[in-house]
């Protein structure tokens, strides 16, 4: 299908294909429940219903980057766990969501 922006959005529209790209491959395109692509350096995306992932804009190794929360969701985190796992700094944060 084809997909078309203006030019000031073609960066957006580059990482979204990417990340989609990335999902698609990695089998996690099931478990994400929306994308969110309207900050200026960062994309949103809902997770396994009960994650907020915050992913760098622009320059970003998604594929690295989904690893990471792969990892934390399976190593780290409990299967009652919600909150925001943030990724647009150099080290992923949890930031759990108040009970």
């Amino acid at each position: 299908s084809l997909l078309e922006v203006a030019e000031e959005e073609s960066l957006k529209l580059q990482s979204l294909k990417s990340l989609l790209g990335e999902l698609e491959q990695r089998g996690m395109m099931g478990d994400v429940g929306y994308l969110d692509l309207t900050a200026v350096n960062e994309i949103s995306m809902g997770y396994l219903d009960r994650f907020e992932v915050r992913l760098p804009m622009s320059g970003s190794d998604f594929g690295r980057l989904l690893r990471t929360v792969e990892l934390a969701i399976e190593q780290g985190l409990s299967d009652t766990d919600t909150g925001i796992l943030d990724l647009t700094l150099e080290d992923a944060h949890f930031i759990p969501y108040s009970s």
